[in-house]
């Protein structure tokens, strides 16, 4: 993998990348708690999001809101490239307190519509926004990067409010409503047996057909999800013992060590930082 270029912000940050050799195994499922955009400059790929898989095709771009699983699934060794941008929510406030930008995007439904059609002005724009043309002075290239992306996200809400696509008719969508049911249930006394039985399938059978759909076991998701729920309660002050029994753990030894080993710290140390 080769940085071609990278901005890091606390609240926004850019990546421009180039895997030359892309192996599946160097993606994996995940969710992040701030939302992204993905511009796909190269590559033989698709992209799974939250069970619906879209083909990537130069200049496209997938928008994921917070709280979306999402992960690259690698076709064929053809060097990969993209950028990449990372926001919160209130990267805009100052300009837009009351987040209408974004408010169509975020309402839309998990796994629906995050493809966009190749558009000239995304390619202007992510590569403005990407680049820092003001060297050392950090204010001014932020506001480069919020000025760009600012156009690629009202030209996204332009675009989704006048599509009618929906997601493809395949034998993903048996999974959509079992997705459907975890997320309004997350946070429940929810179990892999409780939900075989819903949905009158086993064990065996439901995780063959969620990793094909989305690159990970049902409870692999279901913990993933849990996990970045609680990461963002304890960075908005709630106690790691607290937010570990909001977002479903009833262990709290389990939590501590989920949350170690996926974020690399651990729950109370993160509430400091």
């Amino acid at each position: 993998m080769q940085a071609v270029n990278d901005y890091i912000h606390p609240i926004v940050t850019a990546e421009h990348k180039l895997y030359r050799d892309p192996k599946n195994k160097s993606f994996v499922i995940h969710v992040h708690n701030v939302n992204e955009i993905l511009y796909f400059i190269s590559g033989d790929a698709t992209y799974m999001v939250e069970g619906t898989e879209y083909k990537l095709n130069p200049g496209s771009i997938m928008f994921m809101k917070h709280g979306e699983a999402h992960v690259l699934k690698v076709k064929s060794s053809v060097p990969y490239e993209r950028i990449v941008i990372h926001f919160a929510d209130n990267f805009f406030s100052d300009a837009d307190p009351g987040a209408k930008l974004l408010e169509a995007l975020k309402n839309k439904p998990l796994g629906v519509n995050n493809y966009f059609e190749p558009d000239s002005d995304f390619k202007t724009y992510m590569f403005n926004a990407e680049r820092k043309p003001f060297g050392d002075n950090e204010e001014l290239n932020t506001l480069n990067l919020k000025a760009n992306l600012t156009a690629v996200l009202a030209l996204l809400t332009e675009k989704y409010l006048s599509s009618t696509n929906s997601p493809p008719e395949e034998e993903r969508n048996s999974i959509r409503g079992i997705i459907e049911y975890i997320n309004k249930n997350l946070f429940t006394d929810m179990t892999l047996d409780g939900i075989c039985s819903t949905f009158f399938i086993n064990k065996s059978q439901i995780n063959r057909l969620f990793k094909e759909v989305t690159g990970s076991t049902v409870w692999e998701y279901v913990i993933l999800k849990r996990l970045v729920a609680a990461k963002q309660l304890i960075k908005d002050g709630v106690k790691a013992s607290a937010a570990a029994e909001m977002t479903g753990f009833r262990d709290y030894s389990n939590f501590y060590r989920a949350y170690k080993a996926h974020f690399g710290i651990s729950p109370k140390s993160d509430g400091k930082r």
